[in-house]
């Protein structure tokens, strides 16, 4: 895929524990890292190579591989245009990383504790 492909801009945001200043921590999503990608709505008929059935906004986020992001769906989602994405699948072509996501409401995602 040629660069001028990436043209959407991403933030990568993950589920930490942040300190509550009372000797405790609550978790909140922190940006990990802002990222360029290439987007693909109405991403349906590939939601069956990734094995999703739900379709509540399907998109497909196509970025480059990078060595410091261990992209996830258990702790990380993306952040486009202002709306939240939860990481349903995950597939990598060599260089490039295509994560499928559905849209998601703050509220419906549930917080993974910390171990």
């Amino acid at each position: 895929m040629k660069a001028r492909a990436y043209d959407k801009r991403i933030g990568v945001y993950e589920v930490q524990p942040v300190p509550d200043g009372f000797s405790g921590s609550t978790l909140s999503p922190v940006l990990i890292s802002n990222s360029w990608a290439a987007v693909e709505d109405g991403a349906g008929k590939k939601s069956i190579a990734f094995g999703v059935v739900e379709f509540n906004d399907p998109v497909l986020f196509r970025v480059r591989k990078r060595n410091d992001l261990p992209y996830n769906g258990r702790n990380l989602f993306l952040m486009y245009k202002g709306d939240k994405y939860s990481i349903k699948g995950i597939k990598e072509n060599g260089q490039e990383v295509e994560l499928f996501c559905i849209k998601s409401n703050p509220v419906e995602i549930p917080l993974i504790g910390a171990i």
